[in-house]
Parts: structure tokens; C-alpha cells; sequence
């Protein structure tokens, strides 16, 4: 199968130059480096990562359980992971937590489960929840792409 893009020789060369020309350029988004090597599908699975920096005096375990333990009855919710973020596994470990101290990592049937989670009353609560246990503004990752 030959490929050829903007009106490029259909040659291995010439496909590779136009690609990272394209990718760099940012000219045509259907020719981007990043979306050539994988389509996302509207049903393909997603994983939903959350940081946070919690402050230890206010962190309420009982209460983060008795919330996660709502969050994973949430429909197209696959699974749902909670837990500290290990800074000292063994001697010498590099520590790359950059003060985050939790990390919430789940995995959602396709966006649109994700969609409804993030607007479901059970997350909005556990968000209401953990708020005022933060010391930072929780960053957040959707990945879609599992290579």
C-alpha cells in the first residue's frame, strides 16, 4: 500500500520528512506525529490519575474510604484505586513526588462513563469532601492511549 501525503513522493523518505515536518509544524492535525500512531475510539477504555497534597492534620481517612468506597459504585466505573504515594521504597530512593502525597487512579469503560462520573452527585461529594484537606489544587490526567 502506497501512502502520500500532501502530494508528497510516496516514498519511506519522503513520508518520514512530511510526517515530522507536519508534526512540527502543527499544520494539519490529522497528519500530527501523535495522532498517526493511534486513533482514539469513542469506546476505548479510559484511565482517569488525580494527585494530591493532602495536609496529614486534616487528611480524615474514614472518611476518604467511606467516599471511595461511593465513587466505585459510579456506572462505567471499571475500577478504582486510592493510596499514598511511596516516597521511601528502599535506601537511596529518589523521592519525585514533588509534595504530592495520594494518587486516585481509575479506569473508565470509554469517555463518556468518565463524563458522567466527573458530573455524578457521589463524585461531586467526594470532591466537597476531600477540598478542604488539600493544601494545592489536585492535578489530573486522562489518558485514553495504553501502548
Amino acid at each position: 500500500m502506497m501512502i502520500t501525503f500532501c502530494n508528497c513522493v510516496p516514498r519511506r523518505v519522503d513520508l518520514i520528512c512530511c510526517v515530522i515536518a507536519f508534526s512540527v509544524s502543527g499544520q494539519h492535525p490529522n497528519y500530527r506525529l501523535e495522532n498517526m500512531f493511534h486513533q482514539k475510539s469513542a469506546t476505548e477504555p479510559l484511565t482517569h490519575v488525580v494527585a494530591f497534597k493532602f495536609d496529614v492534620k486534616q487528611f480524615n481517612v474514614p472518611q476518604v474510604k467511606a467516599g471511595l468506597a461511593k465513587l466505585r459504585k459510579i456506572p462505567g466505573v471499571i475500577s478504582l484505586e486510592f493510596g499514598p504515594i511511596n516516597t521511601a521504597l528502599f535506601e537511596g530512593y529518589p523521592d519525585r513526588s514533588q509534595g504530592y502525597t495520594h494518587l486516585l487512579v481509575s479506569k473508565h469503560t470509554d469517555a463518556e462513563a468518565q463524563r458522567v462520573y466527573l458530573v455524578h452527585p457521589l463524585h461531586i461529594e467526594w470532591v466537597a469532601l476531600v477540598k478542604p484537606m488539600t493544601i494545592q489544587k489536585p492535578i489530573a490526567f486522562d489518558v485514553t492511549s495504553h501502548l
